[in-house]
């Protein structure tokens, strides 16, 4: 690697830095926050979804040369620890654009909400003003008996007859419209729900994976005082998924299952243990739920929209694909090992 390769390495690492610190925050997002403060980090967010499409655009170069050989030595460009960099970084590039996107979204969410508000406000005070307007007609009319004769009087109540009439269709129109931004809000809270779980789908898809990781877990697993409980449950998991692979309800765990929460997913590095031996995050549509860590139906809803987080461990298609199947089987195994 050229001293401007790694320049532009480095700097590009920085910026993600950045933006994953920014990320990680939530961008001190807050749904009672005014709108200037939303629109301010509106600008922030898009700002980082900028850079986000520039490190991509650099991770894609740098992928594209990790596997480049010196033309004269024959020797490669990169060593086995800068490839691994390269694709971490190519990996973590993708995730930042795409929880950038989501929290975008939210922004906008929440924004077009209190833009909304402000509307509806605008909205009453407009019917305050046409009830004072009313009230200024009946002024009128009472004034219009006392020295403007019957002419005055029938003028008067005509107007105030018109008032009411436009007061009465206002009133109605008004309705209609609370209505409509109601059932907006109802949808953007159902949407905002979605987003939300699938930000945490791909936080938990992010985690870092393969036997080495799932060590890692293990020992984070052993401080607790309830390490042995959580092996058991790993164990079981991954005893019954060897034991028959090709069985798909094995490899299915629901994140909200009271059994899984109570004796491995609330220890540090129990979810990052799932991960690291193969599981991955989906959105699924919640239809049932029962006291099993498996699941072969969607669960219950954990959000508006009845929506949850299925974790899935998928199996090679060993008719297609043998070595990959067989790496899968063997790397299921070796986190079997690694908990006896």
């Amino acid at each position: 690697m050229t001293d401007r390769e790694m320049s532009d390495f480095s700097k590009a690492c920085k910026r993600a830095e950045v933006v994953r610190g920014h990320l990680d925050a939530g961008y001190e997002l807050k749904e009672d926050m005014s709108i200037a403060d939303l629109k301010r980090i509106e600008k922030v967010v898009n700002e980082d979804g900028s850079i986000c499409k520039d490190l991509v655009a650099v991770s894609a170069k740098f992928m594209e040369k990790k596997d480049q050989v010196d033309p004269v030595t024959k020797a490669a460009r990169f060593g086995p620890s800068m490839i691994a960099k390269i694709m971490d970084f190519s990996s973590n590039c993708v995730s930042l654009e795409e929880g950038v996107a989501l929290v975008l979204e939210q922004v906008q969410i929440i924004l077009q909400a209190k833009l909304d508000e402000e509307a509806v406000a605008a909205a009453l005070e407009m019917e305050q003003q046409r009830e004072l307007a009313i009230q200024e007609a009946a002024a009128a009319q009472l004034l219009a008996e006392a020295g403007a004769g019957a002419r005055a009087k029938e003028a008067a109540e005509a107007g105030r007859a018109l008032a009411e009439q436009q007061l009465v269709a206002d009133k109605a129109a008004a309705a209609r419209e609370s209505k409509r931004l109601e059932a907006e809000a109802q949808e953007r809270a159902r949407k905002g729900a979605i987003d939300a779980l699938n930000a945490e789908i791909i936080r938990i898809n992010s985690l870092p994976k393969g036997v080495i990781s799932f060590k890692s877990c293990l020992e984070t697993i052993d401080s607790s005082s309830s390490s042995l409980n959580a092996r058991k449950v790993l164990k079981d998991i991954l005893s019954n998924i060897t034991a028959k692979p090709d069985n798909e309800g094995l490899r299915k765990l629901r994140l909200n299952s009271s059994v899984l929460q109570e004796k491995l997913l609330s220890l540090k590095g129990g979810l990052e243990a799932l991960v690291a031996c193969g599981f991955k995050a989906c959105l699924q549509k919640a239809e049932g739920e029962d006291g099993d860590l498996s699941a072969t139906s969607a669960t219950s809803a954990t959000s508006e929209g009845g929506y949850s987080i299925l974790l899935i461990m998928t199996e090679p298609n060993p008719e297609k694909d043998m070595m990959g199947w067989v790496e899968w089987f063997d790397g299921v195994g070796h986190c079997l090992k690694a908990l006896e």
